[in-house]
């Protein structure tokens, strides 16, 4: 019994490898790749001729992101094995069905008429506008009783 949950606690960790490239119109600016959950920075590289390119490993399903400073757009995609291309410019992506879903869904959160939230009617009625950096924040918020208008 021991073993299956050694064995189930490894396979739960898994590392993928992560491929991630891009373009952005910031020669000699700095794009971040950062985990999200944690906010850590994984590893950086500077723009040269407009690209950039990130590779690695990460536990499979990882929620990372891409970014250029604090005040930039972060674009989001899950590790999940299959290669991501980001244009930091008009913040698309290309990779699988399930990140271009995240990012459409998070660039749908920043336009106008955004998306609101607000709480269950046991608590505040307060409504708030969510950003796309926040969707960590969003499904921990939906967990806790949060319900989209």
């Amino acid at each position: 019994m021991l073993a299956a949950f050694a064995i189930a606690a490894v396979s739960a960790m898994a590392q993928i490898q992560y491929v991630v490239s891009g373009t952005y119109d910031g020669n000699g600016k700095t794009v971040y790749l950062i985990d999200e959950l944690t906010e850590k920075k994984i590893d950086s590289v500077v723009v040269a001729d407009g690209k950039f390119a990130f590779s690695g490993t990460a536990d499979k399903d990882a929620l990372m992101a891409v970014k250029v400073n604090k005040n930039h757009w972060t674009t989001q995609f899950f590790n999940d094995g299959t290669p991501v291309s980001i244009n930091l410019n008009d913040s698309t992506l290309k990779g699988s069905p399930q990140n271009e879903r995240l990012t459409k869904i998070n660039y749908e959160l920043e336009q106008p008429p955004s998306i609101r939230l607000t709480s269950s009617p046991t608590t505040s009625s307060s409504i708030r506008r969510v950003r796309s950096s926040t969707a960590v924040f969003v499904a921990r918020r939906c967990t806790l009783g949060w319900r989209f208008l």
